[in-house]
């Protein structure tokens, strides 16, 4: 492609300056669904926080315009696809699916069984393209927001207790059917847990439940809640609520939020119970490599 004097090309991240990549994704996601605005330190920890990989993470440049961006993460053999945008100007032209492609490369190179991302529900034409790339619906998580938390009530013989973040994580593994969205995942919660708090549900002298939340400016920040599969289903949405509930009554905040989690089940009944509304439908994709 060449244009405006200038050929595509396709470039490292680790090649392409933090404040360079800053000022191109907020252009990228100036008209995005939701305001989505970045500056070079909240740019820098998603990075780490994501696990992004820059040697193996994509930049296009059109001449020397950074046009494009793609953010790859890597967990053990699982790579995920953190952000996908590409320059307003320049929509359109098949640079997003350029770097899709080569961002799957590298993935393959390194040995990754799979790729997953998130897209918003209504987003068309990045479901049309992810689709064209192999990718395929694994479920559907939410975005929610609550104004008010209502009482879920106590559980018969539940009690609950505060706990430190770190001390949760091995129960994810345990607790949840599907590994949480990939920023909810123990690994990112591990390099957040000095500003998180847990709370945990215990039964018959065992834990079966957690909730994982922190503070972010006045409102709450509800990051990931579990209730162990033992539980009948009843009972695994009713200690649900009582964490989520119990977190809210903890924090006072003025507004709660949660990002990306499972819909279809008992915790976004949970969240339903406790007075969330669902404000963003996302699928959750994945394509196998191997």
């Amino acid at each position: 492609m060449s244009e405006c004097g200038g050929t595509l090309r396709i470039v490292p991240l680790s090649d392409v300056n933090l404040h360079t990549l800053v000022d191109l994704f907020n252009d990228a996601y100036s008209q995005y669904y939701v305001e989505i605005k970045v500056t070079p330190e909240s740019l820098d920890a998603l990075i780490r926080r994501e696990d992004v990989i820059p040697e193996s993470s994509c930049v296009a440049l059109l001449g020397t315009m950074p046009a494009g961006v793609v953010f790859l993460g890597v967990r053990g053999e699982r790579g995920y696809i953190c952000g996908m945008g590409v320059r307003q100007a320049l929509q359109g032209k098949g640079i997003g699916e350029l770097l899709m492609r080569e961002a799957l490369r590298n993935a393959a190179d390194l040995g990754l069984a799979n790729v997953t991302l998130e897209v918003i529900d209504a987003n068309f034409r990045a479901i049309r393209l992810y689709r064209k790339l192999g990718f395929v619906r694994l479920r559907d998580v939410g975005v929610f927001a609550c104004e008010f938390s209502c009482d879920a009530g106590r559980v018969e013989g539940v009690s609950i207790a505060g706990a430190r973040a770190l001390e949760v994580l091995p129960l994810a593994d345990k607790f949840n059917e599907m590994l949480p969205a990939w920023q909810n995942q123990p690994q990112s919660i591990a390099k957040m847990s000095r500003r998180l708090e847990a709370l945990v549900a215990q039964s018959r002298g065992a834990t079966v439940g957690y909730a994982v939340f922190g503070a972010a400016g006045d409102d709450m920040l509800l990051l990931d809640v579990a209730v162990s599969p033992r539980e009948g289903a009843d009972r695994r949405k009713s200690i649900a609520a009582a964490l989520v509930h119990s977190a809210w009554m903890h924090n006072n905040p003025s507004k709660g939020r949660a990002f990306n989690l499972p819909l279809g089940g008992y915790q976004e009944q949970a969240l339903i119970e406790c007075g969330y509304e669902m404000t963003l439908k996302l699928q959750e994709m994945v394509v196998c490599l191997r």
